[in-house]
């Protein structure tokens, strides 16, 4: 792609690749396919790639997208991955420290793939955690 296409309103696909160990790298492309099949070279693991949404923009504005749906990975449970210029692997510790007004916007319309997520979401725990409770206390009424 030359330098002035990024400038160009386009289709961009944005996508997640989701390792086992419950990360995941945040990505936007033209070529979905083709994105995949690099990063199955570059990455040299197995993950699995989860079509997050499409819109038309141009590549900043689809990097808007890219830093709300981390932001929503890491609301699920799910630790980033970034990549450097150079093409360096590292962890996003705090997705939400480069988030700006903008990102929160967006971030508000989009839902994390339910399947996807390694944690309960919402307040579900809350129902476990209270049926778990009354379990405990019949046992100590049986016991006592």
């Amino acid at each position: 792609m030359s330098r002035a296409q990024k400038y160009h309103n386009r289709q961009r696909h944005l996508y997640a690749l989701l390792f086992d160990n419950r990360h995941c790298y945040v990505g936007q492309t033209i070529a979905v396919k083709r994105r995949e099949s690099e990063h199955k070279r570059d990455w040299g693991r197995p993950f699995r790639m989860v079509h997050l949404g499409t819109m038309e923009g141009t590549q900043a504005q689809a990097e808007a997208h890219e830093y709300a749906w981390r932001w929503k990975a890491h609301r699920a449970g799910w630790r980033n991955y970034g990549k450097n210029r150079a093409g360096e692997v590292f962890i996003i510790s705090d997705p939400k420290r480069r988030m700006l007004r903008e990102h929160h916007k967006i971030a508000a319309c989009l839902k994390w793939p339910q399947k996807e997520s390694p944690r309960i979401d919402g307040y579900r725990w809350l129902f476990f955690f209270g049926l778990a409770f009354l379990a405990l206390t019949i046992i100590r009424f049986l016991i006592v």
